[in-house]
């Protein structure tokens, strides 16, 4: 075969894309910094009512939530997550009806949806649909 005979295969060329300098930023350090002295603060002592007060605000307490469902069938052979909270107000606001849900799909039996209502911890009264999930027997 001749040198200079065409052939059917396709070779691309490695290069480097030529741009303009205009393009090329160059790399500041100090754009990196943190704008201000970081502060070190030294811990404080804290009371065991600041942080079971702490974690109230941010877990859910299911303990609180299982012994309100627990105390209402005491009364009735069977509850829904709306009856529970008639009886025993949502003292964590949307916290104790994700509790509740939580419980009653992990225990309760589900059916339709049912209209729930509860007061936010900023005191704004909120409602929901939800799934209805009926507790008939104690939750653990």
């Amino acid at each position: 075969m001749k040198p200079y005979k065409p052939t059917r295969v396709g070779l691309s060329l490695s290069a480097v894309p030529m741009h303009s300098a205009g393009l090329l930023r160059l790399h500041d350090p100090a754009a990196y910094d943190a704008p201000e002295e970081v502060v070190t603060h030294e811990a404080a002592a804290v009371s065991i009512e600041e942080l079971r007060a702490l974690a109230r605000e941010t877990e859910i307490d299911f303990d609180e939530l299982t012994g309100n469902i627990n105390a209402a069938l005491q009364d009735v052979d069977e509850i829904s997550i709306a009856e529970v909270l008639e009886r025993f107000p949502a003292t964590q606001g949307v916290a104790s009806v994700v509790g509740l849900l939580a419980l009653g799909a992990a225990q309760g039996a589900a059916s339709a949806s049912e209209h729930v209502e509860w007061v936010g911890s900023d005191a704004v009264a909120r409602a929901a649909w939800i799934p209805s999930y009926r507790f008939t027997g104690r939750v653990l």
